[in-house]
């Protein structure tokens, strides 16, 4: 019963994680809009952040099904998910960064 209560809070700050890093990153282009050169970038950035968030979303629903049914522990699929998200969004915005520092 706690591995189930574990997973369903672990998905909803999984989740809100991802919402989180999806709408943020919305935003990044705005700092963009007086670079001519910064498409590649950009799409670098949103590649990893977005790329991150459904990879993360793939494995913790896998995850789980495949833990269910076999039995396992299943709270560290979505924690992985959790730390998926939050490197994908990492590596974004250092990619960003990185450029703009240029």
């Amino acid at each position: 019963m706690a591995d189930i209560v574990i997973t369903s809070v672990m998905f909803v700050v999984a989740f809100l994680a991802a919402v989180y890093a999806f709408f943020t990153s919305a935003f990044w282009a705005m700092g963009w809009a007086e670079c001519e050169t910064c498409d590649p970038p950009l799409g670098m950035a949103y590649l990893a952040t977005w790329g991150g968030i459904a990879v993360a979303t793939v494995i913790a629903v896998l995850g789980v099904v495949l833990a269910a049914a076999r039995g396992r522990v299943m709270w560290i699929w979505p924690t992985v998910a959790l730390g998926l998200i939050v490197v994908g969004y990492v590596i974004g915005f250092e990619l960003l960064a990185h450029y703009r520092s240029r």
